[in-house]
Order: structure tokens, then C-alpha cells, then sequence
């Protein structure tokens, strides 16, 4: 039977009145509540009367239409239906809806199958129908399975936007905002993308380093380690965007892949949720707002969106993640900051650390360029391979990691050989916690090379993710704590710049005591006092004026500092500021800065 339009059917159901058609040939669809009855056959669904055994068609609904299995979120919730069909083309065709887009009369349910080719009777009530059909029919067998709406580990399998890699007890569905079939996608094959890709990243370190943190991210999860990034420093036409792109080639396509720093931390928060579990790639970090940045990275790293409040305001959910991210620009955070009028804090340059693009062979980001001519050259042919053959690579990791029982163990004594080896014994607690990141990409891409998936020698992927570590360490100015070092020029600069205007110079008089030395002298928005000797100069700095100084620090963690380094010279019972009778002041507490700061 054709699907006709209603009124054509209520016209036949008026002539066939009180007749069976035992000629109508389909498979009744048990129904929860009963009201009505549908049978679905090769040409449709539709709503059927039944008696005594056989079945009348009443109306035509839509195509043929699978209910394939009920739905339901991690914690039980979000209930919903796979739906499938065959649209207009005859290609095969997989909705996944919730039971709440059914409300105000399920016209998103309904205009989503529309717009995916599904055929639908004409008119109001076959509309109706269908929706609900949709609601109340079951699935053959009560097949259920679960839904999530992130990416990543769900139990042994790995669920991408397009597939799920390992089994498990319960089928896993996607069922995310994000849905770009193309950005997971594969091209070519693993042996094209390890000759053509794979190979030439050999002797480029960092290269070898951003194909390893590709393998990284996964790995995160399995051995409970937080996020964090890696950022590409370096002038235009350096190759940084080559390096993201050949990353890129290890998960997906690369076009449709890399995302762009231009965006607010409200929109990346989804395609962070997008990206759980994998490596996030975004490009030009000079295109995000300067005061946006810092907290960009933050969030990035630290796996969590903003708390937000629903229309009862009420706290809903937040965005939760884990990933490892890649970015490049042409200053770091810290620089990118600092032109918006904003300071980062140390904490942030651990999360996202800086490496300098340039590998210091007259050839931007390269330092080997397999016989070709120039490095921009090398870099078009890596971009064009890329976009060849893609995706392949991180899917057979995560099989292979799935296999493998003895895969986070070798993960763990690489990384600690990585410490052990490479980061100073001096090293301070910032610097450690910097280089377990470097220490993870470098096991990642050992074990793929293990597993036969890079093609590298055994110890590739360490060296180049220690020649980088250098590289960070050296951009950074050291293994010591950040914010020793920015509390410290913080102080000096400021005493610099406002010592001949806000300090007023004395000496000491005839019993010790502090005298003006210059009583001409013309001193506005007093800060303290200065005292100049032929070998130094001291400062006395008053309270309110230490909390300027330090601004941005904790004022109690700043004087401990500057006690632990020999600036700060405390009282004789250890506390950080003096009492002493200054110049027209009497009696007073200062901090007592001296002179060794310059040194």
C-alpha cells in the first residue's frame, strides 16, 4: 500500500467499513499504553486496527521506521531512542533523540527526521501519530543501550563522534551537541600515514613531540594525571601550524580537526567536551583576547567549565573534561598577557608550557628535511600528506592499548626513567610537575612505536620530548619557582622606578637615629625611606607601600620569600617587619628591603 494522504484514507476507511483487509501483510509494533496500534512493512509505518488476528490499515505514518533500541544516560537519566531508516537515497540513515525533544507536540523530533530524508505522510495526524509511535512503541527484544554526551573512555571502549572502538558489557552512543562526523574522520591507510607522515617527522623534535602528545592524551585517564598544554612560540613561517597539522593527522582530519584560539571560553568549553580523552589542537593564540587567555588555559588544563545557574536558579551541571592540549602563536601567554594588561600567574605557564618553535638550524621548526630543498617545501608536502591520510593511527592505538594489560605499567617506568634522567635534582616543585607532561608525551610515543604504529627507533620520542623540555626550561630562565623569580624583579622594578620620587632619603645622625637628609627634597605619595652609602642602598618600605610592591601576591607567602632569599632583613624575633623611629613619623612597623636585592 502507497502512502497516501489522510483524507484520501479516511475516504477508503468510509467504503471498507466494518471489513478486514487480511491481504495487508506487516509486523505489529507492541506499544506500551495500547491507545492505538502500528504495523511496520516495507513501505511504511502505519496505524493499523486489529481483530480477531488481522490487520486493517487505518493510516499511512511514514517510511519504514526502526525503533533499534531505548537509551539512557551513565546515571540512569535522559532517556531517549535510536531511531533508523532509509531516506530518500536509500542510504541508511541513524537518529539518536531524547524523550524531552518529544514535548510541544515533538516537532524538533520530527523536523530532524525530515530533514534527514525520511518520508512522512502528509497532513496534522500522521504527524501525530508518528510521534506517537516513536514514544510508545517498543524495540524488538527491549534492546537498551547508553548514552554519552563526551567523547573518550567509557569502561573499555572509546567512544568518538562516529564510532566506538572496543566492547563492552552495554552498547555506548554518542549523543553530543557536537557531531562533526569529519573531524574523527579516516583517510589512507595506517602503512601510508607511517611512510608518508610518520616517516618524515624523524630527526624533527618537535615534530616527533606533537605526534607523541596526539598518543598522550588518551593515556591521561588510565593513569589518573591532570591536563595540561604545550605551546608553539616562534615568528610567522616558522612551521608551527605544520606541527598541529601533522599531530592533527594522528586523530582525524586535519581541516576539520584544528580549531582557532578566536573564540570565547564559553564556546571552547563545548568543543573541549568534544575533545575529552584526546589531544585538542587550536591555532594562533594572538586571535583570543589577551585577558582572555590566561583563564582559557586554566580551564583547558583543569578539565571544568563555569558553574552556571538553570531558569530556577538552580546550579546545573558543569562541562567536565581531561585532555591534553597543542597551540601556537607568536609570543608566549605570559607576553600575550601582558599586552592586555593582565599578569599570569606561575600556575598557568605550568599548564600550558612554552617551547620556542625555532629548533635553531636556520630552518624554522625543523632541524632535518629528508632531501627536500627548503623547509617550506617540506612543510607543503606535510600538509598535503596530512589531508591524504589521517585517523587511522590513534585508532589503532587505542585498540592496541585496550589489548594490552601491561601498556600503563610501561607507560610509568618510561616516564619515571624520563624524570630520572632528565630533570635536575634542584628542580623545584613547578618545574617537576611541568615535566611529568613531558615525561607522559614521551612514554606515549614510545609505546606506539612499540606497537609498530610510528615506524620511529626505540628511544625517538625521548629524546625529542627532553630536547624540547630544554627548550622550555630555557624560555622559561630556569628550574626555580616562577613566582620567586617575578616576585623579585616585581620588587626591584618597583624601587626603580619610585625611589627618587616616593622614598625620602635620610641618614643617620649623631646617635644612630634616622635624619632627613634632604629637607628640599620633595616627596609625594610617600612610600618609605631610602639610605645611600658609598656601597648600597636600603630601603624602608611602610606597609601600605609592601602591599603595592607585591601586588598580585599573598602578602604573608611574598615576605617569607623575600626573608628565604636574603632581601628581606627581619626583625630580631623573625617577624618580617621592623619597628623603628623614623623622620617625623615616630614610631613605626616597616619592611626593611636591603641591598642585596640588586645583586
Amino acid at each position: 500500500m502507497e502512502l497516501n494522504d489522510d483524507v484520501e484514507m479516511e475516504r477508503n476507511q468510509k467504503k471498507d467499513q466494518g471489513k478486514t483487509d487480511s491481504a495487508f501483510q506487516g509486523q505489529v509494533v507492541e506499544s506500551i499504553l495500547g491507545e492505538h496500534e502500528f504495523a511496520i512493512n516495507e513501505k511504511g509505518v502505519y496505524l493499523v486496527d486489529i481483530n480477531e488476528n488481522r490487520i486493517r490499515p487505518i493510516m499511512p505514518v511514514c517510511a519504514p521506521l526502526t525503533i533499534v533500541a531505548e537509551t539512557r544516560d551513565v546515571n540512569g537519566d535522559n532517556w531517549g531512542r535510536i531511531l533508523e531508516f532509509h531516506d530518500k537515497d536509500g542510504n541508511l540513515q541513524r537518529y539518536a533523540m531524547k524523550m524531552q525533544d518529544l514535548r510541544r507536540d515533538g516537532d524538533e523530533v520530527v523536523d530532524a527526521l525530515l530533514s534527514k530524508g525520511l518520508a512522512i505522510a502528509p497532513g496534522k495526524k500522521p504527524r501525530l501519530r508518528l510521534v506517537e509511535y516513536i514514544q510508545n512503541c517498543q524495540p524488538e527484544n527491549n534492546a537498551r543501550a547508553r548514552t554519552t554526551d563526551m567523547t573518550g573512555w567509557h569502561g573499555n571502549q572509546f567512544i568518538l563522534s562516529s564510532e566506538i572502538i572496543g566492547e563492552g558489557d552495554e552498547r555506548v552512543i554518542y549523543q553530543g551537541q557536537q557531531r562533526e562526523a569529519k573531524t574523527y574522520q579516516q583517510m589512507g591507510t595506517l602503512e601510508e600515514w607511517r611512510n608518508n607522515i610518520s616517516r618524515l617527522c624523524v630527526g624533527n623534535s618537535r615534530l616527533v613531540l606533537a605526534v607523541s602528545a596526539a598518543f598522550a592524551a588518551p593515556l591521561l585517564r588510565l593513569i589518573d594525571m591532570e591536563g595540561g598544554g604545550v605551546h608553539f612560540v616562534g615568528n610567522s613561517s616558522t612551521g608551527k601550524s605544520t606541527a598541529l597539522y601533522v599531530a592533527a593527522s594522528v586523530m582525524g582530519s586535519p581541516e576539520h580537526y584544528n580549531q582557532s584560539w578566536r573564540a570565547t571560553g564559553n564556546g571552547l568549553e563545548g568543543i573541549a567536551k568534544f575533545h575529552n580523552d584526546t589531544c585538542l589542537i587550536i591555532d594562533e593564540m594572538g586571535q583570543v583576547q589577551a585577558k582572555e587567555a590566561g583563564e582559557i588555559s586554566y580551564m583547558l588544563a583543569n578539565g571544568a567549565g563555569k558553574l552556571r545557574a538553570n531558569i530556577r536558579g538552580d546550579a546545573r551541571p558543569k562541562a567536565n573534561w581531561r585532555l591534553l592540549f597543542l597551540s601556537s602563536g607568536e609570543v608566549t601567554l605570559a607576553e600575550h598577557m601582558t599586552e592586555g594588561g593582565k599578569k599570569a600567574r606561575a600556575g598557568m605557564e605550568v599548564r600550558l608550557v612554552d617551547i620556542q618553535a625555532d629548533a635553531g638550524r636556520d630552518m624554522g621548526i625543523f632541524e632535518y628535511l629528508h632531501g627536500y630543498q627548503n623547509g617550506a617545501e617540506f612543510s607543503d608536502q606535510l600538509k598535503i600528506w596530512s589531508t591524504h591520510y589521517h585517523g587511522t593511527p590513534f585508532r589503532e592505538f587505542i585498540r592496541h592499548v585496550i589489548e594490552d594489560e601491561l601498556a600503563i605499567a610501561a607507560v610509568k617506568e618510561t616516564q619515571e626513567d624520563f624524570m630520572d634522567r632528565r630533570v635536575p635534582t634542584e628542580a623545584s616543585g613547578q618545574v617537576r610537575r611541568a615535566a611529568t607532561r613531558f615525561a607522559l608525551i614521551a612514554a606515549a610515543g614510545e609505546l606506539a612505536t612499540r606497537y609498530g604504529i610510528t615506524g620511529w627507533e626505540e628511544g625517538a620520542a625521548s629524546n625529542a620530548a627532553a630536547i624540547c623540555f630544554e627548550s622550555w626550561l630555557s624560555l622559561r630562565g630556569g628550574t626555580g619557582n616562577q613566582e620567586t623569580k617575578r616576585l623579585l624583579e616585581q620588587v626591584k622594578d618597583f624601587l626603580e622606578k619610585h625611589g627618587d620620587t616616593r622614598f625620602v632619603l635620610v641618614k643617620f645622625g649623631r646617635l644612630k637615629e634616622l635624619v632627613i637628609a634632604d629637607s628640599k627634597q620633595k616627596v609625594l605619595n610617600r612610600a618609605g625611606f631610602r639610605r645611600k652609602d658609598e656601597d648600597a642602598t636600603e630601603f624602608l618600605v611602610l606597609p601600605s607601600a609592601f602591599h603595592e610592591m607585591c601586588e598580585g601576591f599573598n602578602i604573608r607567602t611574598a615576605a617569607k620569600i623575600l626573608i628565604d632569599k636574603g632581601v628581606l632583613t627581619p626583625a630580631d624575633d623573625g617577624k618580617s617587619q621592623k619597628i623603628r623611629r623614623l623622620p617625623e613619623m615616630g614610631p613605626k612597623r616597616f619592611y626593611h628591603i636591603n641591598s642585596s636585592i640588586w645583586n
